[in-house]
This record gives structure tokens, sequence and C-alpha cells, in this order.
């Protein structure tokens, strides 16, 4: 089983002529072909074939030889076991289908011969999908569904930016998805990139997300930032902060609770301009210009 893992074939054809169990399983109910079809050596697939191996069988989580090749994106191992019946629309024990392994294992060839097949795109049991399951990695959009949820109300949007992978949360927002759907505790997509500490995604949302929603605990993305030990304080490249984005957008609780985190009030963007300059970009905000004053900002 070692050798058709590592894909030894000439050691294989040496252990069989020996007499060695070609349907042998091991602790996790894997077979030889099994390992022989995640080894992606198709010379060893063949030769497993020929010697009239278990083709179907499944290991101990319902995965099968078909989703291991996918998952490792195994095109011509993929080509072969549909061409022998392999079944395309069955699931494993978690309800992960061959396409959504392929999706997983991010090899396009497979995913679009899987998809000549007619395969069926189907969640798995914790609501799932395969389009979630590419955002968690730097693949591709596959012109699937943007706003569905899988069980705990996580959309492909909340996925990406928990994997944190800047390019696939760039492309979701270049495809108008709603960017501060919370999932059902009230954790927003950036709620959940400033836990993983994703400062690029964090970077790209503080500018368009919503930074007034609260989490099913009543706490805010800046209160979640300093929880995780943020910088809070980080400027974008205009020399922008946080806090100064908060002031022209009015965020008066936000903008307490950033006042209480930062050093220097007096600090300027790019432009050189201060807060207070900033909190007269959305209006004239009393309440927002005395707290700032109070606080020893520069009016001027």
């Amino acid at each position: 089983m070692e050798a058709c893992d590592n894909g030894a074939i000439s050691i294989v054809k040496l252990l069989l002529a020996k007499g060695a169990d070609i349907n042998i399983t091991d602790t996790e109910g894997r077979t030889p072909f099994y390992l022989s079809c995640r080894s992606g050596n198709a010379d060893l697939v063949d030769l497993m074939i020929d010697k009239k191996c278990e083709l179907y069988k499944a290991n101990n989580h319902g995965k099968t030889p078909l989703m291991s090749a996918c998952n490792g994106g195994h095109l011509s191992i993929v080509e072969k076991l549909i061409e022998l019946n392999a079944r395309i629309n069955i699931a494993d024990k978690s309800g992960k289908t061959p396409f959504y392994w392929a999706c997983v294992g991010g090899n396009i060839c497979v995913v679009e011969l899987l998809i000549s097949k007619g395969c069926i795109v189907s969640a798995d049991n914790d609501g799932k999908t395969p389009l979630m399951a590419v955002c968690c990695k730097e693949q591709d959009i596959l012109g699937a569904d943007i706003a569905g949820t899988d069980k705990k109300g996580r959309t492909p949007f909340f996925w990406s930016c928990c994997g944190g992978n800047i390019n696939v949360v760039k492309l979701l927002m270049a495809k108008r998805c709603d960017i501060d759907k919370a999932n059902k505790c009230g954790i927003t997509p950036l709620m959940e990139a400033s836990k993983k500490e994703h400062v690029s995604v964090v970077k790209l949302l503080i500018e368009k997300a919503d930074l007034t929603i609260t989490d099913e605990d009543e706490q805010t993305i800046f209160f979640l930032a300093c929880a995780v030990g943020c910088d809070i304080n980080q400027p974008n490249n205009d020399g922008v902060t946080p806090l100064m984005k908060a002031c022209s957008q009015g965020h008066l609780p936000i903008i307490k609770l950033l006042i209480e985190k930062v050093g220097d009030l007096n600090v300027t963007d790019s432009d050189g301009q201060t807060l207070y300059y900033w909190s007269g970009i959305g209006g004239i905000d009393v309440q927002i210009k005395t707290l700032l004053k109070n606080k020893g900002c520069d009016i001027k």
C-alpha cells in the first residue's frame, strides 16, 4: 500500500508477483487502488485495473478512488475512471461529491470535465458549496451562486475573507456580492478577516464595508480587531486611518472607541488633512467635533 501511495510501480509489480492482496484495506478503509489514484501515477492505475482490482470501493469516510483523483487534480486518472463508469454524483459521508473534491483540488480541467459529464453541483452536509470551497483557495469562480449560504449562514464571500485570499475577495466584490452579509452569529466578512489577521483583506474592506454592524454580542469590527491585537491605527496608502474614516461617516460610538486606542489625534493623511477635517466630510456633526476638540485634536 505504501508503494501504491508513492506511485512506485516497479515495487507494486514485484509485490503483486509475490501474491500481495490487491484489495486489502488499511485502518482507514483505503485500498491499494484508492492510494494509486491518489498518487497520480496513471501507469500504476492502469496496472491495477489490468489486475482486476476493486475499482469503486470507498474508504471509511465514503471517499471513493474517483474523489481521491479529483482531489489530487489527476485529470487522466479521472478520465479513465469515468470511462469505467465510476459514479460522478455519489457523495461521501460528509456530503462531498467528486465535483466538490475537484474544486478543493483546484484543477480547472478536472472541474470542466465533470461539468461536461453532467455532474450535479451540490453542497455538503454542512451546506458548504463547491464555490465556498474554491473561495478558501486562490482559484477562479465558475459562475456559481455567490449569494448562497451554508448552515451557519456563511457566504462564499465570507469564506474568501476567512481564507485571506485577496484575489478571490476582489473577484467576488467585482461580482457585486453582499460584502456585509453576516453569518448566524452576526460575524461579518470584515470581522472574520480581522480575527484571522488578514491585513490586506481588512484594508480593502474597511473602505467599503459597513463599520457600524455589531455581532450577537454587540461588538463592532474595531472591538474585535483590538481583541486580537490588530493595529487599528494602520493607515491606507493615502495615509487615511480607520479613525479618519469613522469620522467622515459620523460613527460616534466607533470614534469613541478608536480615540481611546489612538496615541496621536493630530496625525494627518498624505494630503495633510487632520481628523477635524475628516469629521466634516459627511456634514457637520457637533458631537463629533466637540469630542475631538475636548480630546485635544487640532481644530485648525
